[in-house]
């Protein structure tokens, strides 16, 4: 904590006036899980004084009326994705502050897997020129698993060590790859020795990681993990000292699964923390951000004051960042004032004591200031043809060919390796005739070498068109899956002339379209602009036989070779778990 200064005492100490004071508010204490009435004195931007409302004589320069609001704490996001919103920083922070997030923790690997270093440096400036106050951990999987696909970057223990030394810089993000981890491969031993040399977080990825491994994992470094899928694993982890990073995305949940592992302990474990992970920009406006994943955590069971203190001090305690996190005298005056605590909407929400959203909107300008990386085209494919996008029929084939396939789990983002039966017809592999088996190909786009990693999948929904992104994570190649290998193209070729992002395309025409021409991952939009695009597109995608409540989230991971158990990338299919290719035919 920042040294005390010699006018926040004389405040303190009655000898000058308070900058502000808000008599009457209900005051959340994440310390003790009580709410207190209180008259609240800010001075410096700091938390002064607190007392007992109607108890003390506070003189101010101004005075507002608290009302009987709630006083909750500025929410700290502990694990986002900026790119995942489609915003650029700038324009998260319009869309984020109005909910009461005042700190957020991100790791730009989506960025930084197609721009490198410059994107981590990217995000960061952007950062500092907003009230929301964005903090960086340096990202650890570019990419995500070397050897099975290409991004266009790539970061070992040099990369990472100067990254580290950047302003703005707390720690490392997620290490997804967790059999790297637990095998000590070399380019992550490497990456795990420079954090710990600078004495960092190291912020952890290990989905259904268990047991000895679990232990090997731990034992490397990573602490933390937002990808617990049962109770036993959410206990589990608690128990190994793990911080369980419970997340409330647009596309998936464990909160309730940490609900539950709550009611049966006898307390609440300090190793406990909230984060959204991945959330679209509509998701930001219509249901909110860190104020959304307390309202669910409340719904499932969790006391308001309870939610409130894992989202705020728990949050700040994990980063270290001990100027922040409650409403007690020296920690900074971030705060959001409701009138609900289960509906969570903020009034108005304050940064350092300076209010900045009110109602919904900030109440601040944002600086104008743009960036390079903002304006360049970054999705460079080989040229595109239609035979790209199927398999091609192995030599003397003449019956149906047994390929390795992808089979979408019932279980959200979970995948599994299958074997499906192409026909031959007109001396080429054709689709079967169910509906639910769809083309899927991958296109390198970073201009590195142009090659296409291709598969079949089964259980994704689409029955006609073809939908392609240059959202696919984490090293965000060219993804595109159809019916039809015309529409594949045509998809492909349209975010290869915009400069990236999503688009669905239905017998020779582009329904809808989402530009993202920023690294092909974010749109230079407010998000205000961009949902009603985004709207168009998930309506499509259902119309077109994705039933899921996100259609688009379903699709997005496909690629992302570090979730069991199978991956499509511009290498092929990927075997997650062994981490090594599968052949194209069975």
């Amino acid at each position: 904590m920042a040294a005390v200064s010699e006018g926040l005492n004389a405040a303190i100490r009655g000898q000058i006036p308070f900058d502000l004071v808000l008599p009457n508010v209900n005051v959340v204490n994440v310390y003790t899980e009580e709410i207190l009435a209180m008259d609240v004195a800010i001075h410096e931007g700091r938390f002064a004084h607190l007392a007992a409302a109607g108890q003390d004589t506070m003189d101010a320069v101004e005075v507002r009326p608290g009302d009987g609001a709630y006083l909750v704490p500025g929410f700290v996001d502990c694990h986002l994705h900026i790119e995942s919103t489609m915003l650029t920083p700038r324009h998260f922070a319009a869309a984020a502050l109005p909910h009461g997030t005042t700190t957020v923790i991100i790791d730009p690997h989506e960025l930084a897997n197609v721009a490198g270093m410059e994107a981590v440096r990217y995000m960061a400036a952007a950062g500092q020129d907003v009230p929301l106050d964005i903090l960086v951990e340096v990202p650890s999987s570019v990419p995500a698993v070397p050897g099975v696909e290409t991004a266009g970057a790539a970061f070992g223990g040099a990369e990472v060590a100067e990254l580290l030394q950047e302003p703005k810089v707390i720690g490392l993000a997620e290490v997804m790859d967790f059999p790297g981890v637990i095998r000590r491969s070399p380019r992550i031993q490497e990456v795990l020795a420079a954090a710990k040399a600078h004495g960092t977080v190291i912020s952890g990825h290990a989905p259904m990681v268990a047991g000895r491994e679990l232990s090997a994992y731990l034992v490397a470094g990573p602490d933390s993990d937002h990808e617990t899928m049962t109770k036993d694993e959410v206990l589990e982890k608690l128990r190994a000292g793990m911080v369980l990073e419970a997340r409330r995305s647009s596309h998936s949940e464990n909160i309730s699964l940490l609900a539950a592992v709550l009611q049966d302990l006898p307390t609440l474990p300090p190793n406990v923390v909230f984060c959204t992970d991945d959330v679209l920009p509509n998701d930001l406006i219509r249901r909110g951000h860190m104020n959304e994943v307390v309202r669910f955590a409340v719904a499932q069971g969790i006391s308001p004051a309870r939610a409130i203190r894992i989202a705020s001090l728990h949050g700040a305690q994990r980063f270290r960042l001990w100027d922040r996190g409650a409403a007690a005298p020296g920690l900074r005056a971030d705060f959001s004032l409701v009138y609900d605590l289960t509906a969570l909407q903020p009034h108005a929400v304050y940064v350092e004591g300076r209010q900045v959203a009110a109602a919904g909107r900030l109440t601040v300008p944002l600086p104008q200031r743009t960036h390079a990386i903002e304006q360049r085209h970054t999705v460079k494919t080989a040229p595109l043809h239609r035979q790209l996008f199927t398999i091609p029929k192995p030599q003397n084939a003449n019956g149906a060919v047994a390929v390795h396939a992808m089979q979408i789990s019932s279980i959200p983002l979970l995948t599994e390796h299958t074997v499906i039966q192409l026909p031959v017809h007109n001396g080429s592999l054709q689709l079967p005739p169910q509906d639910d088996v769809v083309w899927a190909a991958v296109l390198e786009r970073h201009g590195k070498h142009g090659g296409v990693g291709r598969t079949v999948i089964a259980g994704l929904g689409l029955t006609a068109g073809a939908l392609a992104t240059t959202v696919a994570h984490d090293s965000h190649n060219l993804l595109v899956v159809g019916r039809c290998a015309a529409d594949m193209e045509l998809a492909a070729q349209t975010l290869v002339d915009c400069g990236g992002g999503a688009v669905y395309c239905r017998d020779g025409e582009i329904v809808a379209l989402v530009e993202l021409p920023v690294g092909g991952l974010m749109s230079r939009l407010t998000a205000w602009e961009l949902s009603p695009r985004l709207d168009v597109l998930q309506q499509a995608l259902r119309d077109a036989g994705i039933l899921q409540a996100d259609p688009l989230m379903a699709f997005l991971p496909l690629a992302l070779p570090v979730i069991p158990e199978v991956r499509i990338t511009d290498k092929g299919l990927v075997d997650v778990v062994q981490q090594t290719l599968y052949p194209v035919y069975a």
